[in-house]
C-alpha cells in the first residue's frame, strides 16, 4: 500500500458491514415490525414503530349522519349510495312554517324572522 492509499477514508458501508456481521448478536429485532436494528437503536425505534400502533378507524359519514335518527336502519343502504360517483345529497327543505324575509329573501321561522 502506498501512503495515499492508507490514508484514504474507508467507505461507511464497508465499515458497517465489517463491524456488524449479519446474524450478529449486536442486532436486535423490533417486536412490532420484525426489522433488525443495532442494540443501541432498537429502543428508540420501538417507541416510534408504526407497526405497533393501532390503526385509526376510517370515518363513516353515513353512520355519523344517520345514527340516532329514524333512518338508522338504512345505514348500509346509504353507504352503498354514497359510493356512487354521481351521488348528491338531497336539497335542504324548510318546514312549512319558514317565512322568507322581504328584504334578503332568506327563510326563517316566525320567531327568528322577528329578530332578523
Amino acid at each position: 500500500l502506498t501512503q495515499a492509499q492508507s490514508q484514504a477514508p474507508i467507505p461507511a458501508v464497508a465499515v458497517a458491514s465489517a463491524s456488524v456481521p449479519e446474524g450478529s448478536s449486536l442486532l436486535e429485532e423490533c417486536p412490532f415490525c420484525h426489522r433488525r436494528f443495532r442494540f443501541d437503536r432498537v429502543a428508540k425505534h420501538e417507541t416510534r414503530c408504526l407497526a405497533g400502533r393501532a390503526r385509526v378507524a376510517k370515518f363513516d359519514a353515513a353512520a355519523n349522519l344517520l345514527k340516532n335518527t329514524p333512518g338508522a336502519n338504512k345505514i348500509a343502504e346509504a353507504r352503498r349510495a354514497m359510493q356512487d360517483p354521481n351521488f348528491r345529497l338531497p336539497p335542504i327543505t324548510f318546514k312549512k312554517s319558514a317565512v322568507p324575509c322581504s328584504r334578503c329573501g332568506r327563510s326563517f321561522g316566525p320567531e327568528a324572522l322577528e329578530k332578523h
